[in-house]
């Protein structure tokens, strides 16, 4: 009879540990896939708004200067001051007669798998296309 209740503890722990290892691996996996879920869109959030701000500056600087290619560094100067990885191809900066300015600013978001697995790497590349209009 002893034998009987030896076993059944020694498989009540079994259980318990197998639920616990199953709980802890599942908390894993989706504490990391809502880090990339997070960071991916806080990463989109902050281009925006650091491609507005890229923006105002090099219309302000067109203004200012008339100089396309010094409204570009403008651009790219206020993109980079506000988060190193950010980026201003050149060939999406367009300056329009009226003092408009377009132009796209993209980073790689911070995550921890999605920039691993090849067929969803771009989901961690965020772009903003954005306008900035002279003030009046």
């Amino acid at each position: 009879m002893e034998g009987v209740r030896a076993r059944r503890r020694d498989d009540a722990g079994g259980i318990i540990v197998g639920w616990l290892t199953k709980l802890v691996v599942v908390g894993a996996v989706v504490g990391v896939v809502a880090f990339d879920a997070v960071s991916i869109g806080v990463s989109r959030l902050a281009v925006e708004d650091d491609g507005a701000l890229a923006a105002r500056e090099a219309s302000t600087d067109l203004g200012r200067t008339r100089s396309v290619q010094s409204a570009y560094t403008a651009a790219l100067s206020a993109a980079t001051e506000a988060n190193p990885l950010n980026e201003v191809p050149p060939q999406s900066f367009e300056a329009l007669p009226d003092g408009t300015v377009r132009l796209v600013v993209g980073r790689d978001a911070t995550t921890f798998v999605v920039h691993r697995i090849g067929w969803i790497a771009d989901w961690a590349h965020v772009e903003a296309h954005v306008e900035g209009h002279p003030l009046p």
